[in-house]
């Protein structure tokens, strides 16, 4: 694994991690789903956001049904 990192790596050629474009063309978003969120998941997806990273959460209440 350290091996394909590595020639990705090289492959890349930049100086700076905020330079490289993953899957440019992509339109990719990360969705949250839980009972619950703590403040640490919340700050996290306003962190994404902030970098132009779509990130949703979604407050589900599970129940079963009889």
């Amino acid at each position: 694994m350290a091996d394909i990192w590595n020639r990705s790596e090289q492959q890349k050629q930049v100086e700076e991690l905020e330079e490289t474009v993953l899957n440019p063309g992509n339109d990719q978003r990360m969705i949250f789903i839980a009972a619950n969120f703590r403040c640490e998941v919340t700050a996290t997806a306003l962190w994404l956001l902030s970098r132009e990273i779509r990130a949703q959460c979604f407050k589900v209440t599970p129940y079963a049904t009889a």
